[in-house]
């Protein structure tokens, strides 16, 4: 019993001895007052009831220490500049992430650096210094924090250091645990590569968007042996690679090479040489070379490539057979025309997802699709591809889960009865539904999620909605705009979803009252049933059931009597658009000291009386 007792006496006086009583250190709640003149979105208190820091917004604590471990402090927008002084920070000793991004700082006040925490923040790890205005003046007095992991840079106007000065970026070399660097929009030249040989830990290295040009060479990396990832996009660079014989980069996983301003091609030489590559980032750049398409070819351990927006040769999709480790393809924009060849891309068998929207391709689709089993997401929408999907191997997909034909002339048939293998099917976008109605009658096994049928061609014979809906149990969102269905108002859609959060039905010729389901739905934020010909009264417990409906288009229907009061007493409706009906009566409206949170309310043509309140 007695060690016990003692054991609990040592507990209670090292807390009381620290100042920590109510969850939040006394004097880190101090320094924290302290901090609070200097960046003006802050709210805290300095009441009583507000003593615990650790509930305070931007700050978080370590639930067993009660001591501060992060803080996020910003200031409004066009705030004067700061000149910091980091000794305000020496009181939390325990933190570990510390942001101060958007704050226009532009140094610290002589002689109270950031150099100065490193005497008592061992455990700081991660540091957000982005878009400030620092110069190179600032990275010496940051070399101190060795146990730096995290250093974000980015958007502060700078340059590259002229190598007589030794106050730059070769003072980081000190940043020994460094992994983590974002040095992008700046204005570094190629200079910056060479700056940082020695942070040989560093895995991840941003230099997007500042001005590197010209071929860079693979070697210019040397003593970053460990990098994992090299963000480069939005520079000038014309061409990148190893040259024969030299290997670096041995551990590179992810290049990120998009959007470089050049109106030439980017050249890519013996890429091949970087042998764990698995993600390589091409978009927006002219790649029509056949060098290029040549080094893609020679990345057999590629696992995604990613080409969206740039400019393609029209045999590249023959030309990469080779990419047998590829599991993700996208070329959405990459101005490929005319009817998908037979051979090459489909015998990427381990590919996973394949993006080819918005393009200029035709024709049906090939049967070689068939032998990519493992696709899960595929987009074509926005080309010219034609047939029925029946006719097509896009059954044979079992895997798939995504899917996106919008903006094709390949018809579907609303029962999609052709899709009956596709169990893990989720999501599926499809215009030009037509009529099957002998095979209306089939329970499908895949439930989803989205469904998007955004035209149809029934040519005005007003079908009922298709039979699979109504085995659909976890329907999200569902489009069905301008599709010219017919029959009762489906109220069954509603009381089988109960997750939906979007459901749109205008543009089709629903009839009958709206009746709403018998639970309420706490998720459904969009109704849009415009342009039908419901008719009746609007339910008075539509707030009720859609407590946090944020937008309701009833327009163009047949609807008549009062606007139920309790619509415009909805606390999150922005949009409502009665527009269009037969209502009657008056406007009712909030009482004077209430509130609406409508932004957009649209009542025209009915018989109504009264103004609409201004807020």
């Amino acid at each position: 019993m007695g060690p016990k007792w003692i054991c609990v006496m040592v507990i209670i006086w090292v807390s009381i001895d620290g100042g920590w009583c109510h969850g939040c250190w006394e004097q880190e709640r101090l320094a924290l007052l302290q901090l609070k003149p200097l960046f003006n979105q802050l709210d805290w208190l300095e009441g009583e009831e507000t003593s615990d820091c650790c509930k305070w917004g931007s700050v978080k604590c370590n639930p067993a220490t009660g001591r501060v471990i992060t803080l996020s402090l910003s200031r409004t927008l066009n705030s004067p500049v700061l000149y910091i002084n980091a000794s305000l920070f020496l009181p939390f000793e325990e933190l570990n992430i510390l942001y101060l991004s958007f704050n226009n700082i532009v140094g610290c006040i002589e002689n109270e650096g950031f150099e100065i925490l490193s005497s008592r923040l061992n455990n700081l790890e991660v540091l957000d210094l982005g878009q400030n205005s620092f110069n190179q003046s600032m990275l010496g007095c940051l070399s101190g924090i060795s146990s730096l992991r995290t250093l974000y840079l980015d958007n502060n106007g700078m340059s590259s250091i002229p190598s007589d000065q030794s106050n730059g970026f070769g003072r980081l070399s000190r940043l020994s645990n460094l992994e983590f660097l974002d040095l992008s929009s700046n204005y570094f030249d190629n200079s910056i590569i060479s700056s940082l040989h020695d942070l040989s830990n560093l895995k991840v290295l941003n230099l997007e968007n500042n001005q590197l040009k010209g071929t860079i060479r693979t070697h210019e990396f040397f003593g970053l042996n460990n990098l994992e990832e090299l963000h480069m996009s939005g520079n000038k660079i014309e061409g990148f690679g190893s040259l024969q014989g030299k290997r670096t980069l041995n551990k590179l996983r992810v290049l990120d090479l998009g959007s470089q301003q050049n109106n030439t091609s980017i050249h890519l030489q013996s890429l091949g040489s970087i042998p764990n590559l698995r993600t390589l980032v091409l978009t927006n750049n002219y790649l029509n070379g056949t060098t290029t398409t040549q080094e893609l070819g020679n990345l057999s351990a590629l696992e995604e490539l990613f080409l969206d927006g740039s400019i393609l040769r029209t045999d590249f999709l023959q030309s990469i057979r080779s990419l047998n480790s590829l599991r993700v393809l996208s070329l959405g924009s990459c101005g490929l025309k005319g009817i998908l060849p037979n051979e090459g891309w489909c015998e990427l068998k381990n590919l996973q997802e394949l993006y080819l929207n918005s393009n200029e391709l035709e024709g049906t689709l090939p049967q070689c699709l068939r032998n990519l089993s493992s696709l899960r997401y595929m987009d074509l929408s926005s080309n010219q591809f034609n047939g029925n999907i029946a006719s097509t191997p896009i059954s044979n997909l079992i895997s798939l889960e995504v899917l996106w034909l919008l903006g094709n002339d390949i018809e579907v048939p609303m029962s999609l009865k052709p899709l009956a293998n596709l169990s893990n099917l989720k999501d599926f976008y499809a215009d030009n539904i037509v009529q099957d109605l002998d095979s209306q009658f089939w329970i499908p096994r895949f439930q989803l999620r989205k469904l998007i049928f955004r035209s149809s061609l029934f040519k005005k014979s007003k079908p009922h909605l298709p039979n699979f809906l109504y085995h659909q149990n976890d329907l999200e969102r569902i489009y069905l705009m301008g599709c010219e269905f017919g029959g009762v108002f489906p109220t069954w859609l509603l009381e089988n979803n109960t997750s939906l959060d979007d459901i749109v039905l205008g543009g089709n010729y629903f009839t009958g009252p709206l009746l709403l389901p018998s639970h309420s739905n706490l998720h459904l934020s969009g109704i849009d049933i415009s342009d039908n010909q419901v008719q009746g009264q609007i339910p008075t417990n539509l707030s009720v059931i859609f407590p946090n409906l944020q937008s309701l288009r009833m327009s163009g229907n047949f609807f008549l009597g009062e606007i139920p009061a309790s619509l415009v007493e909805m606390e999150s409706l922005e949009l409502l658009d009665l527009s269009n009906n037969q209502f009657s009566g008056g406007i009712l409206w909030q009482s004077d000291k209430q509130r609406s949170s409508l932004k957009f309310i649209k009542l025209s043509n009915n018989r109504l009386h009264g103004r609409i309140r201004s807020y």
